[in-house]
């Protein structure tokens, strides 16, 4: 059996959550990663290189009304949107580019169109009500309009908010790499909560090997059910296939950057150069992928053939289009699609930063936030604690 390692703050994942936690708290604590999959190279699976960062995740302000009640509803919209304020706000940080240009919602039926309209009305007044809160741009364009986005198919309307934008993860990823050497210990190990006590937390490895503790962060999304027994009851692992494309779409310029359809989850970006990134498509829960299955590589061939006919029939991409990346990757859903943000119930040295559904990215900074507020006891904006802490799922 490996000698025991210890640390103040032991992380488990290396994806962007755990990388942007460690960051917060390496200068101010001893911090050792743990990441299976880390190889000295790279962290994790392959991600998509853009991706969109929507305020609510990819639920509308009038979604979350109808399902959280008002006031539940506004706190959750103001949680993300500290969110994605922390998200810009690392960019600059690591000094990575902001991809320019406009993001849109894409209604995919009638209904879809007037939840969306209820939306822009609600946002709106929302703004209006908090007086100091800067709402942005918030526009509603129709059929006619969209395609002129270079935008096709069956789609009723759409909404635009001036909070969304295009992240660049792998960029993200590699900045914080970067910042965290020699300031954080990042070791290839897979490991599981052994037991709690007085005095601290115990980890026990694959290999055998024992990890001590002060404060453990579970933040390894999918994996995190295999961290703690309590998880194992509340994360369900779901099967996402990504594209990313090599070509441009019609060597159009186009006049938005990125969309997201919600009736199918699908959501695309364009880069720079016109490359279409498209990714988070759940037609992968099709019977032929097995419920439950854990495995990364498992792919579908029928959900890629999806996602291309969806690419030339709607985003103008050419009939054999050729892709740089085909990627299946699991994501951890909750059985009420928020995720899992403090300490497991009974464990307070144990804490969650998992649970995104395939969103992390829109959520991740503000869980950041109050996670390493939580571990330094220093004071952040209050979290919708009710709807985000673990217990809720009891």
């Amino acid at each position: 059996m490996a000698s025991p390692q210890s640390a103040d703050v032991v992380i488990l994942g290396g994806g962007l959550s755990g990388l942007w936690l460690a960051h917060r708290l390496a200068d101010e604590a001893d911090v050792l990663i743990l990441d299976p999959s880390y190889s000295g190279v790279r962290y994790g699976p392959a991600a998509p290189k853009l991706e969109v960062a929507a305020v609510g995740s990819v639920d509308n302000l009038a979604q979350l009304h109808a399902a959280l009640g008002p006031t539940r509803a506004d706190s959750l919209w103001g949680w993300s949107e500290r969110a994605l304020t922390a998200l810009r706000s690392l960019h600059t940080e690591l000094e990575v580019p902001q991809v320019r240009g406009r993001v849109l919602r894409i209604a995919g039926n009638e209904p879809e169109w007037q939840q969306l309209q209820l939306s822009a009305g609600l946002s709106r007044s929302r703004a209006l009500d908090a007086r100091s809160h800067d709402p942005g741009h918030v526009e509603l364009y129709g059929t006619v309009e969209l395609r002129g986005f270079g935008i096709t198919g069956a789609f009723p309307g759409a909404l635009e908010l001036g909070s969304d934008f295009v992240a660049d993860r792998t960029a993200l990823l590699s900045g914080l790499r970067q910042r965290l050497k020699g300031r954080a210990r990042l070791v290839p190990l897979r490991a599981h909560v052994d037991r709690s006590e007085v005095d601290g937390v115990r980890l026990r490895g694959d290999d055998g090997s024992e990890v001590r503790a002060e404060i453990v962060v579970i933040a390894g999304g999918a994996e995190s059910a295999s961290a703690h027994p309590w998880l194992e009851k509340v994360i369900v692992p779901v099967r996402l296939h990504d594209s990313a494309h090599l070509g441009k779409t019609d060597g159009r310029d186009m006049p938005i950057r990125g969309a997201v359809a919600r009736h199918r989850f699908e959501s695309w970006a364009w880069g720079d150069e016109g490359e279409l990134h498209f990714s988070g498509c759940r037609w992968a829960e099709g019977p032929e992928l097995g419920a439950g299955e854990r495995k990364e590589s498992q792919a579908s061939v029928t959900v890629f053939a999806a996602q291309d006919a969806f690419c030339v029939n709607h985003l103008g991409a050419s009939t054999s289009p050729s892709w740089s990346q085909r990627s299946p990757w699991i994501a951890a859903y909750t059985c009420d699609g928020l995720p899992l943000v403090g300490p497991i119930p009974g464990r307070p040295q144990v804490l969650c930063l998992t649970g995104w559904s395939g969103w992390g990215l829109s959520q991740i900074g503000a869980a950041v936030e109050d996670i390493s507020a939580a571990v330094l006891g220093s004071t952040q904006p209050p979290a919708p604690q009710d709807l985000l802490r673990p217990g809720r799922l009891l």
